[in-house]
C-alpha cells in the first residue's frame, strides 16, 4: 500500500482495488494514466495495463486478394495507393493444412488517415472487402511474460521464456528443445504454458442463464384456469383404471366396426353434448 500512497501524493489521484492476486489502479484521465505508468517503470514495479481505446491499433482483414500475393507486396500497395501507415501485414492460413488463404490481416496506427481503411473496396486493381478483425474467443495470454488477461503491448512484467522459463524472450532462448517440456506456471512436466488443458489455465465462466425445469402439462387444468390462478381450487380428475380383458389384436376392419357401433349406440340420445366414443369392450 505504500506505493499507492506515494502515487497519490506525487503522481496523481488514483483509486485502488484488490482483485485476486492483483491490485487494480483506476485513474481519471489519459494524462494520469501516463504519469502512473511512468512511475511504475521508474520504480521497477511489474504491472500490466489495458491499452487505451485511443491508442489501440486498427486491425482489419482484407478478403479477395489472390492467395499467391506476398504479404509484403500487399503492404507496399496499401502505402502507395492510399498513403496508409502500416505496422504489419500477415496472411492467414488454414488451421490444419496451413494452406494460405485469400485473407490478409492488416494492423495500422490509430490516426485519422488510417481510418480511411474502412472505405477501401479495391486494391491492386482487384475488388476487395474490408472487415473488422475478430479476435478468437477465450483467455488472452501475453507473449512476453506468458501470463493471462493481458497482451504483450501493455505488459510491464519481466519476460519469461515459454520454453525454459528463463528471464528472456522466447526468440532469445539458447537452450535446446526439451523432450519433456516444463510448464512455467504450474511447474509440471509434459506441456508448455499455452496448453489449455493445464489445471492453472483460466476456465471460461458459464454465463448461460439457467431456467428452472418446466412443469409437465396437466390435462386437468386449462389455460384459462392457469391464467386466472384457479389451479389451487381445482382437483385433477382421477383416472380410474379399467381392467379390460386381454384380447388378441384385431384387424383394422373389425376395430373400425366396433368404433362405428359405439357411436350408433348413443345416436338416439337426447343430450348430444354427452355423446362420446366408448372403448369397444364397454359396448353393451
Amino acid at each position: 500500500m505504500k506505493y499507492s500512497k506515494k502515487i497519490n501524493a506525487e503522481w496523481g489521484q488514483v483509486e485502488s482495488k484488490l482483485d485476486g492476486p492483483y491490485i487494480k489502479l483506476y485513474v481519471k484521465d489519459e494524462l494520469e494514466h501516463r504519469k502512473v505508468t511512468k512511475y511504475l517503470k521508474i520504480a521497477d514495479l511489474e504491472y500490466f495495463t489495458m491499452t487505451q481505446r485511443s491508442e489501440r491499433p486498427i486491425k482489419v482483414v482484407i478478403r479477395g486478394i489472390p492467395p499467391e500475393t506476398p504479404a509484403e507486396y500487399v503492404k507496399e500497395s496499401l502505402i502507395e495507393e492510399y498513403k496508409f501507415e502500416i505496422e504489419k501485414v500477415a496472411q492467414l492460413t488454414q488451421f490444419k493444412t496451413k494452406r494460405p488463404l485469400p485473407i490478409y490481416q492488416i494492423t495500422l496506427n490509430n490516426n485519422e488517415v488510417n481510418k480511411g481503411i474502412w472505405n477501401v473496396n479495391t486494391l491492386m486493381l482487384v475488388k476487395v472487402t474490408v472487415r473488422k478483425f475478430e479476435r478468437k474467443t477465450g483467455t488472452i495470454q501475453c507473449f512476453n511474460c506468458n501470463q493471462w488477461h493481458h497482451s504483450a503491448a501493455g505488459c510491464g512484467y519481466k519476460p519469461r521464456c515459454i520454453k525454459c522459463g528463463g528471464p528472456h524472450a522466447k526468440d532469445q532462448c539458447t537452450e535446446k528443445p526439451k523432450d519433456v517440456p516444463i510448464y512455467i506456471n504450474c511447474k509440471k512436466e509434459g506441456h508448455v504454458a499455452s496448453y489449455k488443458g493445464c489445471e492453472m489455465y483460466p476456465k471460461p465462466k458459464d454465463r448461460r442463464t439457467h431456467f428452472p425445469a418446466s412443469r409437465k402439462v396437466d390435462s386437468a387444468f386449462s389455460y384459462a384456469d392457469m391464467a386466472s390462478n384457479r389451479t389451487n381450487s381445482l382437483k385433477p380428475i382421477e383416472n380410474h383404471e379399467i381392467n379390460a380383458p386381454k384380447i388378441n389384436p384385431l384387424s383394422p376392419l373389425i376395430q373400425s366396426l366396433k368404433v362405428e357401433m359405439s357411436f350408433l349406440f348413443y345416436k338416439n340420445s337426447k343430450d348430444y353434448s354427452k355423446i362420446q366414443i366408448l372403448p369397444y369392450w364397454l359396448i353393451p
